[in-house]
């Protein structure tokens, strides 16, 4: 489950023994001198007034926080709030006291709140600092649980992609396709296969991997996928790659496309016996990466709505909870299903080069 970072039940808990502990600070204080009718009445409401003030306060820390906006700036609007705040408050308590104490109110008397607001100043500002500073600490812990989650899904996927690609049937159909080459004497192809699938291979198994990568390094990976696949489905299976090359040095989550492509061509285009065309897109449009899958094989809609193809189980459903994960809600994906036949994912995010890449996008 994501971390929140704004959860009601521990604002209470810091507000309620935060301001429960100034209470007994400031009543141990007044303690020797309750004769002082005024001094109490002074503590009284001044604790009082500040406490509630500092709701209002938190209203006005929790939009800038929400806005984003930037800490000096936040800090700046905060201390502005602080004085306003403080000057009732301050006003309020040197009012009480003066009733209670019996002193005639005067402007002479009301200049004496000046201290009391100083005070107050000092606690609202504290109070937003200690506020910001437990945001930014959320934040912290967030993005923290946020990078070990998006890991732990990037694992997961290698994982699945690896005991696919361990699938008997998988392995027997590559294998006889490299036993077909050696048979008809083309031991450079049968040699080539064999590099194919054990780069692919190695590929899941990567120690050192992070949950996102250069688009290009993805490409590879894929290529290297196709190219079995195309030994194996022979002139059943036609690849169209249109990767634009401002996209090379994107970052994508690692293991993004091979799921999506490996469910085309098993429950798209290898049923069928004249096979299919698989499409592979890649473009930057307004600083967001586009990447489309589609193809032409089974997968139209049957005379009830219902899709006749497996939407790719946990292979596609771990590829949505990590775009969720890495994206959060500024990311899209989109399963179609033409008229015509066939299937189309088209998956968009936010283009960040690698920290290596060079240049702008377009």
């Amino acid at each position: 489950m994501p971390y929140r970072s704004d959860r009601l039940p521990q604002f209470w808990l810091l507000q309620l023994v935060g301001w429960g502990t100034y209470a007994l600070i400031v009543a141990i204080g007044v303690a020797p001198h309750l004769r002082r009718h005024g001094l109490v009445a002074f503590e009284v409401v001044f604790v009082t007034t500040t406490f509630f003030a500092s709701f209002v306060l938190r209203v006005l820390c929790r939009r800038l926080w929400k806005q984003n906006t930037p800490w000096s700036g936040a800090m700046f609007r905060a201390v502005l709030a602080c004085g306003l705040l403080a000057i009732p408050c301050a006003v309020a308590a040197q009012l009480a006291e003066l009733i209670v104490g019996g002193i005639p109110i005067t402007w002479h008397s009301l200049l004496a709140a000046f201290e009391g607001v100083l005070y107050a100043m000092f606690i609202f500002i504290s109070w937003a600092g200690l506020y910001f500073t437990v945001k930014h600490y959320e934040a912290l812990q967030a993005e923290r649980e946020r990078a070990l989650q998006a890991e732990g899904l990037a694992r997961q996927a290698r994982l699945e992609t690896l005991r696919y690609q361990l699938n008997p049937h998988f392995l027997f159909n590559t294998l006889n396709a490299i036993s077909t080459l050696v048979s008809e004497g083309d031991a450079s192809g049968a040699n080539a296969m064999l590099v194919r699938l054990s780069r692919l291979l190695r590929s899941t198994l990567e120690e050192n991997t992070v949950e996102e990568i250069p688009l290009r390094r993805e490409i590879a990976i894929i290529e290297e996928y196709l190219a079995i696949e195309k030994a194996r489905l022979g002139s059943r299976l036609t690849v169209n790659l249109a990767v634009a090359p401002d996209t090379l040095d994107v970052l994508v989550p690692t293991l993004l496309l091979q799921p999506i492509v490996e469910n085309a061509i098993r429950h798209g285009i290898a049923p069928r016996p004249e096979g299919g065309t698989l499409a592979v897109e890649a473009y930057v449009a307004d600083a967001r990466l586009h990447l489309n899958v589609s193809d032409d094989g089974v997968g139209t809609q049957s005379t009830n709505g219902q899709q006749e193809r497996p939407r790719g189980g946990i292979g596609l459903a771990n590829t949505i909870e990590r775009l969720r994960v890495l994206y959060g809600d500024d990311h899209g994906l989109i399963v179609k299903w033409p008229a015509e036949g066939g299937c189309r994912i088209e998956v968009h995010f936010p283009a960040v080069l690698a920290v290596h890449s060079i240049g702008n996008l377009k």
